[in-house]
């Protein structure tokens, strides 16, 4: 993206990570994309935010707490943040999983974590990230926020906020990629 085009946001929202919101969350962005960009990848990009959307409930640290969801665009591009509270055992799997999906080819990362996906020869896989990668033909970044901003916690657990989980931090996930207006 181009250090000129200034980011508009025009999705905020914050979710519990309940499983359930994913598809219909994928399905009220896709819409939203669509009718503010005009842009033909709108359910390509929707895609990402689901799979970020599963990372973030897969791996918060707590079941009760919420994820944040932020999409911004200028003219040719689209931002799509994500974020969560994970402990420091996830976010360094998380950076390492990065890295390794940013590696080469984007077509030719996601066909290596899909065969790793379907011989096992990880633990966590990593396909979801190189999806991303891959199909919205964007940057993946991860960025630790110093503070655990409020709006990311249940009320009533604040006081409870390292309790089973000290090592938590808050993190975002995003996906920055072209708008694709080509029929």
């Amino acid at each position: 993206m181009s250090g000129e085009e200034e980011l508009r946001s025009f999705i905020n929202v914050n979710l519990s990570t309940l499983w359930d919101n994913i598809p219909v969350t994928r399905r009220y962005i896709e819409k939203m994309i669509h009718n503010e960009t005009g842009a033909m990848n709108a359910k390509i990009l929707s895609a990402g935010v689901s799979e970020l959307m599963e990372n973030a409930c897969k791996y918060s640290c707590y079941k009760d707490s919420y994820i944040n969801v932020n999409i911004s665009r200028s003219q040719n591009h689209i931002k799509i943040q994500v974020q969560n509270i994970a402990a420091a055992e996830e976010i360094e799997l998380l950076k390492k999983g990065l890295y390794e999906v940013s590696q080469g080819d984007p077509a030719e990362t996601y066909k290596q974590m899909m065969l790793k996906d379907f011989t096992k020869e990880t633990k966590r896989g990593k396909l979801g990230l190189a999806r991303i990668r891959y199909e919205c033909d964007g940057d993946i970044h991860l960025g630790i926020l110093d503070t655990i901003p409020e709006y990311l916690v249940s009320p009533d657990k604040v006081d409870d906020l390292h309790t089973g989980c000290n090592t938590a931090r808050a993190i975002n996930v995003s996906i920055v990629a072209a708008l694709n207006y080509a029929n």
